[in-house]
């Protein structure tokens, strides 16, 4: 891949895609183990936007492995830390936050809590589903077995810490990672910190996340996606965060894309997905 590398702190650095240095730039944040380049659509979106626009994937200290000893609100300082370089550092002019998976609950936590510390021009959440859901069917447990699992570390461990490892048993629900104990129960906790895409989520819930934005948000979520159960519909689910969303703020571009999985790994749903952003990029 050609691009440049950023160094935004004394230790955490950003790829932009390509060779344009543009004026604007989304800022891709990626899900539970990602890192560079790990997402398919993203170099073929940087080739596809306009001039005026480019691609940045940051490195977060959540990135790859290090997500399951980190948490919701210091991936919310390591992005506000960037987002305050490319605009005052190297004076870009537009900055979209945009997610996958789990990094979707970082752009849509990010629009809620701290955009008014260093604001951003839109947000995307594309692949934005349930980690309760997730790792209750990965591991193959109940909704039920996986709460009990919450209620036995809460309980075990009450001072609830980023530093220490659970043990094994939890490494295998965490996706095969050593997971602490705080971020057990904020990713696996019903109605937690972090439980914002889950399915069984009502109204109520869904004004306190998507109600709060107050920038313009696209949603893709996919036809395929394997992290969501086959019987759920997702154009139900998506109206449902429309719903809870002020109107001037939900993009009409927002829909479920066909054919898309959870990563949008075929070529026409990724062209599905670039065309998308782009429309919505040039409306900002």
């Amino acid at each position: 891949m050609e691009g440049r590398l950023i160094k935004y702190t004394s230790f955490l650095t950003a790829f932009e895609y390509g060779t344009n240095q543009a004026p604007n730039v989304i800022v891709w944040v990626g899900g539970l183990g990602d890192g560079l380049g790990s997402l398919p659509y993203l170099a073929p979106l940087s080739q596809s936007l306009p001039e005026s626009w480019s691609v940045i994937q940051p490195l977060i200290k959540s990135s790859y492995q290090g997500w399951a000893q980190s948490s919701l609100e210091q991936d919310l300082k390591d992005l506000k830390r960037l987002v305050h370089y490319l605009k005052h550092e190297e004076n870009r002019s537009k900055v979209v936050l945009a997610g996958h998976s789990t990094g979707s609950q970082d752009v849509l936590a990010y629009l809620i809590n701290a955009d008014a510390d260093e604001p951003i021009d839109g947000g995307i959440l594309q692949g934005g589903v349930s980690d309760v859901e997730a790792m209750a069917s990965f591991a193959e447990l109940t909704h039920t077995d996986l709460q009990n699992l919450v209620k036995e570390v809460e309980s075990t461990y009450p001072n609830l810490s980023t530093k220490e490892v659970l043990p094994p048993k939890f490494t295998k629900i965490a996706f095969s990672t050593p997971i602490s104990s705080a971020r057990f129960v904020s990713i696996a906790k019903e109605r937690g910190t972090e439980d914002f895409f889950s399915t069984y989520l009502t109204a109520e819930d869904h004004a306190k996340t998507f109600g709060k934005v107050k920038k313009p948000l696209l949603v893709l979520y996919g036809e395929q996606d394997e992290y969501v159960d086959e019987k759920i519909d997702k154009n139900q689910v998506l109206g449902q965060f429309q719903q809870a969303t002020d109107p001037q703020y939900w993009s009409p571009l927002s829909h479920v894309v066909p054919g898309a999985s959870h990563k949008v790994e075929s070529e026409s749903a990724q062209k599905d997905l670039i065309d998308t952003v782009i429309k919505f990029v040039k409306k900002l």
